[in-house]
């Protein structure tokens, strides 16, 4: 049976990821600071953090994966783009594939980032543009993946570099752009949205799950945005999540200027050829299912 290790398990995209491993066949080995309450009952979960001295590597030698799926990072909206914990994150990553490379791993696939590529009002491209990060996860992320270019691995060994873009869905932290919505409109409150002219691309989380399995089977190595290909604004978004909820009065706009770039789109082009995929999910649809899951009371990943 093919053994996957899985970093960051119990996260965002880990949550509906592991079940996709456990139905193709995979014996699954998850890890996480925190176990959930909640997993897949054919998941082996392992409690550690990474960023912890020799975590990863005795990790490593007691699990022996064959695959390695690198989800953990610092990630929490408002925070993550400017924490110093970046750079940790980056040492221990190199670490940890080298690791994995040594015991005998044969493939990886790990999570960068949109915000690798540069400030552009053209699609983001894989060979075509700059990568110039204006943060600090972004300059962490862009480093690992250059990092790991120039390193030399065993023969037959080969890694997969998922560059996601704006990813939302059910269990994603609540103050990130969708659910925080969602909560204020809910609950009758006026939600002003600051960067409504804001063009991105929004992924459903559970194609992003998708797309990042079907990358570990595949033998594509180097890097391949997953996205939708489809750029829509910030305040477009905003105001279907009001108009569902049925409360577009509680939305405002506070029209500035912003250092932010003004457009992040995926060029996708590589994704449906190598993945020969494309993602299911509307955005109409997802943001429906978010609001449904989120007015149950279900809870963020953590």
């Amino acid at each position: 049976m093919k053994r996957v290790l899985v970093t960051g398990a119990s996260g965002f995209i880990g949550y509906h990821l592991l079940p996709r491993l456990v139905e193709r066949g995979f014996s699954v080995h998850a890890v996480s600071r925190h176990q959930p309450d909640l997993y897949p009952a054919k998941v082996n979960w392992y409690r550690a953090d990474l960023l912890e001295g020799s975590a990863g590597q005795r990790l490593v030698a007691r699990v022996r994966p064959q695959y390695l799926l690198h989800l953990a990072w610092c990630t929490r909206p408002g925070s993550y783009q400017s924490s110093p914990e970046n750079v940790a994150w980056l040492y221990r990553t190199v670490q940890l594939v080298r690791q994995f490379a040594q015991s005998g791993g044969r493939r990886v696939v790990l999570a960068g980032t949109c915000f690798e590529y540069g400030l552009s009002s053209r699609y983001c491209h894989e060979e075509e543009t700059p990568l110039l990060p204006h943060t600090l996860y972004g300059i962490c992320k862009r480093s690992t993946w250059e990092i790991l270019q120039r390193m030399v691995f065993p023969a037959g060994f080969s890694f997969g570099w998922a560059r996601l873009f704006y990813l939302y869905g059910p269990g994603q932290a609540q103050e990130a752009l969708v659910p925080s919505v969602i909560r204020a409109v809910s609950s009758g409150k006026v939600f002003t949205c600051l960067s409504g002219n804001a063009v991105r691309d929004y992924l459903y989380v559970e194609d992003a799950a998708e797309a990042l399995v079907r990358l570990l089977e595949s033998r594509f190595a180097g890097a391949v945005n997953l996205g939708s290909g489809r750029g829509v604004k910030v305040s477009t978004i905003v105001k279907k999540i009001a108009s569902l909820i049925g409360r577009s009065d509680l939305i405002r706009f506070c029209w500035r200027k912003s250092q932010e770039p003004a457009r992040v789109v995926a060029e996708t082009t590589r994704m449906k050829a190598v993945l020969n995929w494309e993602p299911n999910w509307s955005l109409r649809k997802g943001l429906k299912q978010v609001v449904a899951t989120i007015s149950l009371g279900k809870g963020e990943q953590s």
